[in-house]
């Protein structure tokens, strides 16, 4: 069903006639830049735990044991990006462009693509999923609103002109930094050449659980969260950004490297509240804030043009940081027995990791190098057994004719 708090700008009635055949005629509900901000993500679809998922989190390599705060603000931040005079025009001026289906359609059509078919059972599906449904989402919605096919803006630069978000080999290999191959990166192009600004990671929400992470930090249980965040810190340092997110697609948290005492003190790690894919924009509830409106907001702030907006500062020692804030050790063990555990790679490098580890004929005499990706195993070996050698007793009459099936 639609929306009831939809504005009538959120949904267009739109009709098409197919050329070839003008007696088919469909109509259907539309929703434009503000209505897809507004709404929520639909609902993962996920079969039986265990029995038709994976059965337990990743191995965990890194552990992040800076200085680690909430980001208290930051609802405050997206509510005031939304109810910016800025924002509020650039969302009018696009108000009659359509981009997504409303869906309001199912009472058409109860098989329209407005919920999800495809059955998550670990991450990598999951990865897909959120790509589809709030990256790929927010990108046109950037792209609609910077357009000039919808009228000339009053704020140029508010919103980048070209972004992209992708795995980490969208990015030209020769600004790629060695071990930092984070699930998501947004991309501009800018001079010509590809600018990382804000980076992502991506975890099974059947496996991981971001709300009793952060309810036991709350209480003083701190190990979990900090697992968890190591590996993003480690790309944030690594690439020299201020901001990230991690998410399972029913929960996503934000973060943002800055310095204590406004400024001027320690770095720190910040964490905002966890925003559910379920979570919508509401009128009559001020704190309300949907994610396609967070990733909206973090697409603002970093693409300004003044690198302090985005990227950490010079004067802060990256390097040291790293070396202060990071250590490497297997916090949980991994036992799904699956090629889609550990994320230090992307998905096609981890499976030819894989493929590359299994033993051969001529590598019997190499003991195979285990991925890091994967559980430590045990390939055993089938010795070739020695030929011998001098004459050999021949086989029976009776025995040759058994072979050939004769009695």
């Amino acid at each position: 069903m639609a929306d009831p708090d939809q504005t009538d700008n959120d949904v267009k009635e739109t009709t098409s006639s197919n050329s070839e055949s003008s007696q088919v005629v469909l109509t259907g509900p539309y929703l434009n830049a503000e209505g897809l901000l507004r709404r929520p993500l639909p609902k993962l679809k996920t079969g039986d735990f265990k029995k038709e998922t994976v059965s337990y989190a990743p191995s965990i390599t890194h552990r992040y044991q800076g200085d680690l705060a909430p980001w208290d603000t930051f609802k405050d931040e997206v509510r005031s990006f939304y109810k910016d005079p800025r924002t509020k025009a650039e969302l009018q001026r696009c108000a009659k462009a359509p981009i997504y289906m409303d869906p309001a359609v199912e009472s058409i059509n109860s098989e329209a693509m407005t919920r999800e078919t495809v059955q998550c059972g670990a991450e990598i599906t999951v990865s897909g999923r959120y790509f589809h449904n709030a990256l790929a989402v927010v990108t046109s919605i950037v792209r609609t609103l910077v357009v000039p096919a919808h009228g000339p803006s009053a704020n140029p630069g508010f919103l980048p002109e070209e972004l992209a978000f992708g795995d980490s080999w969208i990015l030209d290999q020769e600004h790629r930094v060695r071990k930092q191959e984070p699930d998501i990166f947004l991309k501009l192009p800018i001079g010509g050449k590809d600018q990382v600004r804000l980076v992502g990671e991506l975890k099974f929400c059947l496996t991981v659980n971001f709300t009793k992470m952060v309810d036991n930090h709350k209480i003083g249980n701190f190990e979990k969260l900090r697992a968890i965040l190591g590996q993003l810190v480690n790309y944030m340092l690594g690439h020299k950004l201020k901001y990230a997110f991690i998410s399972n697609y029913d929960e996503t948290i934000f973060l943002q490297l800055d310095q204590r005492k406004a400024g001027q003190g320690e770095a720190c790690i910040y964490f905002s509240d966890i925003i559910r894919y379920d979570d919508a924009v509401d009128e009559s509830k001020e704190e309300n804030i949907s994610l396609r409106l967070a990733l909206l907001y973090l697409i603002h702030k970093t693409c300004s043009p003044a690198t302090a907006d985005w990227c950490i500062p010079d004067h802060i020692d990256t390097k040291a940081l790293k070396e202060d804030w990071i250590t490497r050790e297997s916090i949980f063990e991994d036992k799904s027995g699956t090629p889609y555990g550990h994320r230090a790679h992307p998905a096609a490098d981890r499976i030819q990791a894989i493929s590359n580890t299994l033993p051969t004929p001529q590598d019997l005499l190499v003991p195979p190098r285990t991925p890091q990706n994967m559980p430590a195993a045990n390939f055993q070996v089938a010795l070739r057994p020695r030929q011998p050698t001098g004459p050999q007793p021949q086989p029976s009459d009776r025995v040759l004719r058994s072979r050939d099936g004769q009695q």
